[in-house]
């Protein structure tokens, strides 16, 4: 019955299409053609699986003879879209035929069609596109593909001859390319079989080339994604040479006539779109085959094809006007300078000799691109991208800057220094939105400048100063200046700290940064740029840093300047103050820290200016009161190596021990709250990372804190508790690339009342957490063993109990979390602890005291665990006990 079924349903497609086929209309002959190929690309097997070989045979050859007169009658009259589909309704009824009822297609239609070339060659076209959408198993599919590159030298012949014919036309062209196109896109074809064709495509097309310039580029596509491209070095610089000559040559020519004229409108050219598409494809290929074409140049002793190659692109990445207004065609080359300016990378790495030879070639067009670049990636005036720019058009302009903004990392690996000296001279004689080029690209190439550019650096920096003098206001043409001004200070700002002339270098920068400040456009790169010159206190900071405060503090006292960058200007008002005295800076730290703490302690009491008293109010009041606080604290503390004993009477100290009733009222007062909690947490990790051990007298402070929130906020407790545990001590502090090794509390007393308190945070974990235990107390619980056990060592009577409950709660973890990320975590807690215990000989009693019930877990677990890392972990489990204690091991295994 099911089979029956099928053949009716296949029967009833095939025979309504053949039927509509020939009804006059176009509408229906249209969906007849489509009904047509659905039928065969969807019921061809039920019909086949369903019938006889016989009446298979019969509907194979009826629908092939019906197809063949529908194409070859209606050919010239006929709508263009029925064409099409019968033409693929042809091409895929003779892949399923192939080869029981239909031996040999390619040369039945060639014989049929030799005097309807064009038809011929859509037909043919379609077998590979349609093979590529086919769906049958995949050893008929391998057999088919197999007939099919066999057939592939029949397709060359007809496409040889027929392009070889006198007066040929572009439609026929055009299929021919098409046909090309589509038996290259093949899986596992030869270029090398069709090294011939491709001659006489190229040739033929080069004839009408502005008529064929999508044939051209869409050819070029196809050849660069072939697999085997970069095996065939020899045909790579066969075939590039020939598209050099074919093609490159007369575009050039004729490209560079209409630029001499200044006539790129008048029909000259063909569409810009259609330009852009061909040249793209030349630089595709070419930045594709780079690797094979410079070998062969070399092997040749002959650089010619790279130099040609490269002087028929930078035509294009030089053209003029604006992006993506007047053009579009310079942003396709930009993938073969990158490639070739790797390649050339690779070379002075293995052969400096041949390197030198390929840098000559380059040079003068690498520093062409260079000065194309200053103009074409400056943004317009503000005036001009209203006019003319829409949204999308902005976006490709952006694009297109970071695109071509890598032409100076190029020009500086190719042409090396005199990159810098001659964007510098171009600053010099820069005017207007030129010069906010120049910094974009001068920006770019800064992270590969060394002390040895010191003096370029020097002369961006000196040639900026006239800035100063324009009178600048707070347009959007001055906004996109000053922010590329101040990302290339920061870029500058390493090189310039390390210098010879840091310090008066360094002041320049601050009278620069301070000019832009007043715009609101440009502040927040400005005081990032700002915060990278004076956050290592350099000595400028000490004579420029009441400038420093009071241009800062004028942006951080203006409510309607945004919070973001009210908090970054107080942060440089912290650093400011960081190298003025002690007095001075407690009579400052009034004036900007008593209306802050006057808000919280209203927020505290639940008062607040606003009229709403409810929660998100109140909690929005004190965000930004507490972003002050954590600002403040981590820019006003002293470098580690400039503290002094007497860190009591410090500022910071003094700030945290007055606010630290605050803080801890707010903690418990609004525990839901997690923002709230977030930004509390935040101004005591800044504490705790600022002051380390000096922060001691206030630690029970912190132990009240962390109790409040280890069950109901348990993220920021653990993230509080692991910043306790790895703190940096004033006094021993090991200065290493500006960063300081964070060593545990070194006092006896501490380190017992931290374990004690750590036994206490675990039993409450342990016994708090009914469901689901958070991934953060097993973090805790790894960094405790982990990086604390020295500490578990020394203070055995605390942290025996310690470890139980750890144990415990990963075990619980093991036998209830489906979680695979939460569990391979604790069976690395509990990896780390019997590594532990058994490298340092303690706590063995310990150990064989919970053998019990960790090895039933670990045995349970890895009876149903499939994730990899987990089973790992379990196996060092079961490792350590079978080193340590066999006997046990091997009886609890028994149970299991």
């Amino acid at each position: 019955m099911v089979c029956e079924r099928l053949y009716v349903l296949a029967k009833e497609g095939f025979e309504a299409a053949l039927l509509l086929l020939h009804n006059e209309r176009a509408d229906v002959q249209l969906f007849a053609a489509c009904l047509l190929y659905d039928s065969i690309r969807k019921r061809w097997d039920e019909y086949v699986v369903s019938q006889d070989t016989a009446k298979w045979f019969i509907l194979a050859d009826r629908l092939k003879i019906t197809l063949i007169n529908k194409l070859t009658q209606g050919a010239h009259f006929q709508n263009q879209s029925v064409t099409n589909k019968l033409s693929s309704s042809l091409a895929l009824l003779a892949l399923h035929c192939i080869p029981d009822l239909w031996t040999d297609p390619i040369h039945d239609l060639t014989l049929h069609w030799a005097q309807q070339p064009e038809l011929l060659l859509r037909v043919l076209a379609e077998l590979p596109a349609e093979f590529l959408r086919i769906n049958m198993p995949l050893s008929q599919r391998s057999a088919l593909k197999s007939v099919l590159l066999k057939s592939a030298t029949d397709i060359i012949k007809v496409i040889d001859v027929l392009l070889h014919l006198e007066d040929v036309s572009p439609s026929l062209k055009n299929a021919a390319v098409e046909c090309v196109e589509q038996w290259l896109s093949m899986p596992s074809i030869d270029l090398l079989e069709w090294r011939n064709v491709l001659v006489s495509v190229f040739t033929s097309a080069s004839a009408d080339l502005w008529v064929l310039f999508g044939a051209v580029a869409r050819i070029l596509s196809v050849v660069t994604c072939c697999e085997n491209l970069t095996s065939l070095e020899n045909f790579v610089y066969d075939f590039g040479s020939f598209i050099v000559a074919t093609v490159c040559e007369p575009l050039k020519v004729q490209t560079e006539a209409a630029l001499a004229r200044g006539t790129l409108n008048d029909g000259d050219l063909v569409e810009m779109e259609e330009l852009s598409s061909v040249v793209t494809a030349i630089a595709d290929f070419c930045s594709a085959s780079v690797r094979q074409l410079r070998k062969a140049c070399f092997l040749r002793n002959d650089l010619s094809l790279i130099n040609s190659i490269c002087s028929f692109l930078c035509i294009f990445s030089t053209w003029p006007g604006n992006y993506p207004i007047d053009e579009t065609v310079s942003e396709g080359p930009e993938v073969f300078w990158n490639s070739l300016k790797e390649e050339i990378d690779t070379l002075k790495d293995e052969e400096k000799a041949k390197a030198c030879f390929l840098v000559a070639i380059c040079r003068p067009h690498y520093a062409a691109l260079l000065q194309s670049a200053v103009n074409k990636i400056a943004y317009p005036p503000d005036r001009q991208l209203q006019e003319n720019y829409d949204k999308e058009q902005m976006e490709k302009l952006d694009m297109y800057r970071a695109l071509r903004v890598e032409i100076s990392v190029h020009a500086f690996a190719v042409i090396g220094q005199e990159t810098c000296a001659f964007l510098c001279g171009q600053l010099h004689e820069a005017i207007n939105a030129k010069i906010e080029g120049i910094l974009f690209l001068f920006e770019r190439v800064a992270d590969y400048l060394t002390e040895a550019d010191a003096g370029y650096i020097r002369d961006v920096v000196e040639s900026c100063l006239v800035l100063k003098l324009w009178g600048l206001s707070d347009g959007p043409d001055e906004s996109v200046l000053g922010n590329s001004l101040m990302n290339l200070l920061y870029a500058f700002s390493h090189l310039i700290s390390c210098g010879t002339d840091a310090e008066v270098l360094e002041e320049k920068c601050f009278d620069l940064i301070f000019t832009f400040l007043r715009n609101i456009n440009v502040a927040g790169e400005g005081l990032k740029t700002l915060q990278k010159f004076v956050e290592d206190r350099p000595p400028s900071l000490v004579k420029c840093s009441d400038a420093v405060y009071n241009k800062c503090y004028e942006i951080f006292s203006n409510t309607a300047i945004p919070q973001r960058l009210r908090l970054a200007a107080v942060k440089c008002v912290g650093y400011a103050l960081s190298v003025k005295d002690t007095a001075y800076v407690l009579s400052q730290l009034d004036n900007i820290l008593a209306p802050q703490l006057r808000t919280l302690q209203s927020v505290l009491q639940g008062h607040t200016p606003s009229c709403s008293q409810s929660s998100e109010d109140l909690e929005q009041e004190c965000l930004f009161e507490l972003g002050v606080f954590t600002m403040l604290i981590t820019s006003l503390s002293p470098k580690s190596g400039e503290r002094n004993e007497n860190f009591v009477d410090s500022p910071s100290f003094r700030v945290i021990q007055h606010c630290m009733p605050v803080f801890r009222g707010l903690i418990e007062q609004y525990t839901s709250s997690t923002v709230l909690v977030s930004k509390v947490v935040d101004v005591l990790r800044a504490s705790l990372s600022s002051m380390g051990e000096n922060l001691i007298p206030l630690i029970n402070t912190f132990y009240d804190i962390i109790n409040t929130l280890l069950l109901r906020q348990p993220d920021h407790a653990c993230c509080l508790a692991k910043i306790m545990l790895l703190v940096r001590p004033f006094f021993a502090g090991i200065f290493i690339r500006k960063s300081y090794v964070l060593m545990t509390f070194t006092d006896p007393k501490i380190k017992s009342e931290l374990c004690a308190k750590l036994r206490i945070w675990f039993d409450t974990i342990r016994t708090g957490c009914f469901d689901e235990i958070p991934s953060k107390y097993i973090d805790l619980a790894y960094h405790v063993i982990r990086k604390n056990w020295k500490m578990l060592r020394e203070n055995q009577q605390e942290s025996v109990p310690l470890i139980k409950d750890v144990v415990e709660l990963n075990i619980k973890v093991l036998m209830s979390s489906e979680d695979p990320s939460l569990t391979r975590r604790s069976a690395v807690v509990l990896s780390t602890l019997l590594k532990n215990f058994v490298e340092n000989e303690c706590f063995l009693d310990l150990m064989r005291e919970v053998a019990q019930p960790v090895l039933s877990v670990t045995f349970s677990r890895l009876q149903v665990e499939l994730t990899k890392s987990v089973v790992s972990s379990l196996a060092e489990i079961l490792m350590y006990y079978a080193r340590k204690y066999p006997l046990e091991t091997r009886v609890r295994r028994k149970f299991h």
